[in-house]
């Protein structure tokens, strides 16, 4: 019985790496062979190795979650074709479901604020939609100014040691 070196082939090896994506393992299981002889053959052949990193993106990653991921302390969403996706197709979660609760998409200029100050909550209820940056930023300073009356009366400080504020009496 001959067995078939497809991987011999340079034509079928880089298409089925660098056009199908396919790891070296999947290739050597389907050729019957190493992981590290279809590794040598491509770079016999020319190619460069992707990096582990880069070989574990997306659905091939042990820690894929389908799409969903942290990116700049909010969630982001795989959604190549939204308008305000990354260039990796991310788009910030916070912007889907705003848009989902307007029926429409959000404007360049609109912002949309975390009314518990929680990045990661996009529930409904927890976002407001600000007409621009100066909005936001007025809601923003607003709280601010909220901590310096709640300090004056004392219900509140800053507690050094364990660096954050906290309240000056139990809440109950």
């Amino acid at each position: 019985m001959i067995v078939e070196k497809k991987y011999k082939d340079k034509d079928w090896l880089f298409y089925q790496y660098f056009n199908l994506k396919k790891s070296s393992l999947e290739i050597a299981k389907e050729c019957s062979c190493d992981k590290a002889t279809v590794r040598n053959w491509i770079q016999k052949f020319g190619g460069k190795l992707r990096s582990h990193s880069e070989a574990q993106k997306g659905n091939k990653n042990h820690n894929w979650k389908g799409g969903r991921g942290k990116n700049g302390g909010y969630w982001s969403v795989l959604k190549k074709e939204h308008p305000r996706a990354f260039e990796d197709g991310y788009v910030y979660e916070h912007i889907l479901v705003a848009e989902e609760m307007l029926g429409r998409p959000i404007r360049k200029e609109e912002r949309i604020h975390h009314i518990n100050f929680i990045k990661l909550d996009n529930r409904k209820e927890n976002l407001f939609v600000c007409k621009n940056m100066k909005e936001h930023g007025k809601i923003s300073k607003s709280v601010f100014n909220l901590i310096s009356v709640l300090m004056e009366k004392g219900i509140i400080k800053f507690n050094k040691d364990k660096k954050d504020y906290e309240f000056t009496k139990k809440m109950s």
